[in-house]
């Protein structure tokens, strides 16, 4: 094909890829909330050469449609250094898109700055995501950047009283309207933000909802972050066992959905339990895989308290192991692959 032949069959192609893509974010809050991941990562080629041309083309209105269809898609997949490139790419023509995608392709640059720990950047994507859903009138948007407004101020005990109001009040309309999968999400950004100040029986009862909300809609990529965070609050609780058993959970979850980055980052809350419970070389060849799989990605240990958590647990490592053993330990892990390593996470006992 060339000439108008070609530019003809090019459009519909895009056409064609732009209402695929729209059609999976639909779906991804009722019916296929479990497998929008999946349905996406089957059409990526299609996706990804959509991409191209649009970039080549500096087609900002397709850029900003398939980005902010896809939005957390890279970030929840550990594409990070691929996702970087389209929502950057996206950002450069924001000003030429509606309200409606601009939200989404904030929202994705929120997600990408926040896995890139740049907290200001987040925040400010997510207001403005916020705001762009507000004038959309697309309410499940505006909640959703909301909740992860939210998530930008677990550190903060200035912004706590602030931080808990909005998301209360995210849960309650996601409860009215009984939006399952925006209640799961603020759900589990409640108990996050709960546990990180130091309530943890609400945070514990918020998580633990969470759970029983994406049973019934059959989400297991959140229910595996909510075990996770379960694991994390047991942590701080000093209740190791049970929390090495809802790790395992979160991470037998993870793995079977093909979350290469949720794994790697459970491993690492795992090796963090080793260390504690006596298992110091697995713990530390456990590390090894990790660092090289999120290297691989373009990705880093994980969210905030988890990098601190790795941190701690490298430092105890070297304390326990010494140096040379525990960089011996590190260099054997990197040559385990993933699977690997998730099998010694799943079967060693302390």
């Amino acid at each position: 094909l060339e000439g108008d032949k070609l530019h003809d069959t090019l459009a519909a192609h895009t056409e064609f890829v732009v209402g695929v893509v729209h059609e999976i974010e639909e779906a991804r809050w009722g019916p296929r909330a479990d497998r929008w991941r999946e349905d996406v990562s089957d059409d990526y080629g299609n996706i990804s050469a959509v991409l191209e041309r649009a970039v080549e083309a500096d087609d900002a209105d397709t850029l900003g449609r398939i980005v902010g269809d896809l939005n957390v898609w890279w970030y929840r997949m550990g594409r990070h250094a691929e996702g970087r490139r389209w929502i950057n790419a996206a950002l450069a023509g924001i000003d030429q898109l509606d309200d409606a995608q601009r939200c989404r392709v904030l929202l994705a640059a929120g997600f990408m700055a926040l896995a890139d720990q740049r907290i200001d950047f987040a925040r400010t994507h997510y207001r403005g995501a916020i705001e762009a859903a507000d004038a959309a009138g697309d309410w499940r948007y505006a909640q959703f950047a909301r909740a992860n407004l939210t998530a930008t101020e677990l550190t903060e005990p200035e912004r706590f009283d602030e931080a808990l109001e909005r998301i209360d009040a995210v849960i309650a309309a996601a409860q009215e309207r009984r939006e399952l999968a925006v209640l799961a999400h603020g759900l589990n950004v409640a108990g996050v933000l709960l546990h990180r100040h130091g309530h943890h029986e609400d945070s514990e009862r918020r998580l633990l909802e969470a759970v029983a909300v994406n049973d019934e809609i059959g989400d297991r990529y959140q229910k595996s972050m909510n075990l996770g965070n379960l694991g994390l609050l047991l942590i701080s609780k000093g209740s190791s066992a049970e929390a090495l058993a809802y790790c395992r959970d979160s991470l037998l979850l993870s793995w079977r959905i093909g979350s290469q980055v949720m794994s790697a980052w459970l491993i690492d809350e795992i090796a963090h339990l080793l260390l504690l419970l006596g298992e110091h070389a697995v713990a530390a060849r456990l590390l090894g895989t990790t660092e090289a799989v999120l290297a691989s990605l373009g990705t880093h240990h994980g969210p905030t308290a988890l990098q601190s958590m790795y941190a701690d647990t490298v430092a105890g490592l070297r304390t326990e192991l010494g140096d040379d053993r525990f960089d011996e330990m590190l260099a054997e892990g990197r040559q385990t692959t993933l699977e690997s390593a998730v099998e010694l996470a799943l079967s060693t006992t302390p």
